[in-house]
C-alpha cells in the first residue's frame, strides 16, 4: 500500500561514477555522469521515457549500449481493486553537489496522483553510482504498486 508518506522503493548499484552535467545535444533533456574511466548519459527518449543513452569507458570511447535502453518505471497501480496503467510525465531535474553529485528526476501521474523520484548518486572519486526510486501517493486514497514485468 502506498500512503501519503514517501518510501524507499529500490537501490541498485550501477557504476562507479562521480561527475554530472546536463547535456542538451537532442531536444529531449539528457544528463551525463562521469568518472575518469566511465561515462553514463541518462535522458528522456522521444516518448518521454527515462533511458540510458550512453555507457562507455572514458578513454576507449565505445558506447556499450549501442541503442538507448529504456529504464522502466512502475507501470501499474491497484486502486479500489482495479489495476490501472500508469502514464508517467517528466516534471523536472535537480542536482545536489553537497556530498558528491545527486541527480533527482521527478515524474508524476494524474490518476492516481503519484510522484516518483528517480535518484542517481555519484560520490567523488572511484566507486559505484547508486540508483534509488522514491514513490509518494498524493491521491488521498490507497494505492498498491504493481508491475506487469
Amino acid at each position: 500500500m502506498i500512503t501519503r508518506t514517501e518510501f524507499f522503493a529500490a537501490t541498485v548499484t550501477v557504476l562507479g561514477l562521480a561527475v554530472i552535467s546536463p547535456w542538451t545535444a537532442a531536444s529531449e533533456p539528457r544528463w551525463t555522469l562521469a568518472t575518469d574511466d566511465t561515462v553514463l548519459t541518462l535522458g528522456l527518449d522521444q516518448q518521454g521515457r527515462l533511458a540510458i543513452f550512453e555507457l562507455k569507458h572514458a578513454r576507449d570511447g565505445g558506447n556499450w549500449t549501442g541503442t538507448p535502453s529504456v529504464f522502466p518505471l512502475l507501470d501499474h497501480a491497484e486502486v479500489g481493486g482495479q489495476s490501472i496503467a500508469l502514464k508517467w510525465t517528466f516534471r523536472n531535474a535537480e542536482t545536489d553537489n553537497s556530498n558528491g553529485t545527486r541527480l533527482t528526476l521527478r515524474f508524476t501521474t494524474d490518476a492516481p496522483e503519484l510522484e516518483l523520484k528517480s535518484q542517481w548518486w555519484a560520490r567523488p572519486g572511484r566507486g559505484p553510482i547508486r540508483h534509488a526510486a522514491f514513490l509518494t501517493n498524493h491521491s488521498g486514497g490507497g494505492a498498491t504498486s504493481t508491475t506487469s514485468n
